[in-house]
Formats: C-alpha cells, structure tokens, sequence
C-alpha cells in the first residue's frame, strides 16, 4: 500500500464524473481524507471490499477507516454497503464509509444504518468545502443529529434512565426530572455497536434529604435497538 496526499492525473480523462476512472476517483477520495489529517492509503487491485485506508497516524497499525470508492452513474446498493462493512472487520478499522458521487439507493441506506457504515457524496465540489461527512483525523466519530431523534432513544433518556438514576439515589421515580441528552458519539462494546450518552437531570428530594440536586448520567444503549445495556460500563466502550 502507499501513501497518497495528491490525486494524479486522470489517466482516462475523456470520462466525465460520475463514471470517471476508478482509480483517480480512489485517489481523489484519499486525498480529500488527507486533508482532514489523516494518513491515507490505496490498497492493492484485490482489496477485501476497501479501495482506501485512513490512519489518525502515519506509524498507527491498523486503520480508522476502511474506505469503499465507487465512480459508478448509478446509486449504489447494498453490495457496496456489505463490501466496506467486511472490509472493516478484515482490516481491523473501527469504521467503514461508501464514498459515490451520485448517492445512493434506499435499501443501501437502510443497510449502512443497521451496520453503523457510513454513506458520502464526493464530488469535485467537494475539494472546496473539504469532506464534512468525515470526522477529522484523531476525533469520535459522533452520533448524527437525526440519530439522536428517535422515539427509542428518548424512551430511554425518559423513561428508563430516570428509574435507573431514582434506584441509584434511593429516591422514587418521580422525584427525578429535566432528564436530558448532551452528547452522545458511537462506539463498540464487545461485538456490538453502541450508543454512549451522557445527559444531566435534576432530583428533587425533600429540605430534610438534602433538597434539589443536579446528577450527571451516562448510559450504554444497543444502536439496532435502542434498548439500555445495563452491564456495559462506560469505560468499556471502545470510541472510533
């Protein structure tokens, strides 16, 4: 594999994007990730499903991303999608990305959210606005804002964790409110992708067990189903 910072030349410069070569479009999507300080690197013709590699630094042994580039006229579908998500398990990266510069088709998106991959449109634009959909090199990968909006999540934030934080302080259900999500970014918990909240809440107890206190949460949920994972410990999610 090799370092790339630049794109080359088209080496067939008739073809119009999208449908330009694949290995400049390859090139061209390594070095928009160098931009955003990562170490990028184009893997070999037989590439187990990733075109091109990311490493928060150039003497990191395994990589961040796993990176799937396809030139294609068409919406990509699932099969890029199941490609880069082997890819992530085959190089060890914490993460898989499909990179198109026409998008892609509902079933892919559909897929790449039950997998954690994500999904990007790169385009020529794109080198003036820099590659936005990709965190910089050597940050969490954090949860997108419309993830955070599903009625599963706010159940959880609502509804369980009130009663887990009421058990922990020997207080009643009730007496726990403002219960809130302030940050959240997704990591791994054993073989599984998880949701790492940490949100505030307010306990009201009466004058005589210490009044109205502020209490800071931090709970682990299953990113398929939302659902609270009890055992897991903070500390033991691995961020990206």
């Amino acid at each position: 594999m090799s370092d790339v910072l630049t794109p080359p030349p088209d080496p067939e410069h008739t073809a119009p994007w999208p449908g330009t070569h694949w290995r400049w479009y390859e090139a061209f999507c390594a070095a928009l990730a160098a931009l955003r300080g990562y170490t990028a690197r184009l893997t070999p013709s037989h590439d187990f499903g990733a075109d091109v590699l990311l490493y928060n630094r150039p003497d990191d042994t395994a990589p961040v991303w796993a990176v799937q580039c396809k030139a294609e006229a068409r919406p990509l579908g699932v099969d890029a999608v199941q490609a880069v998500y082997a890819a992530t398990s085959f190089y060890g990266a914490n993460w898989g990305i499909v990179a198109s510069p026409v998008g892609f088709t509902a079933a892919a998106q559909e897929l790449a959210d039950r997998l954690a991959v994500l999904l990007s449109i790169v385009v020529p634009e794109t080198v003036e606005t820099g590659w936005q959909d990709l965190p910089p090199a050597g940050q969490h990968r954090p949860i997108p804002p419309d993830l955070l909006q599903p009625e599963a999540l706010y159940r959880q934030a609502y509804e369980v964790v009130p009663v887990k934080l009421a058990a922990q302080y020997g207080a009643a259900p009730d007496q726990v409110r403002h219960c809130a999500i302030q940050e959240g970014w997704l990591g791994r918990w054993r073989d599984r992708w998880v949701y790492r909240l940490t949100g505030e809440a307010v306990l009201h107890r009466s004058w005589l067990l210490g009044g109205t206190q502020r209490i800071t949460w931090t709970a682990i949920l299953d990113a398929r189903t939302g659902s609270l994972i009890p055992e897991a410990r903070p500390d033991e999610v691995d961020p990206p």
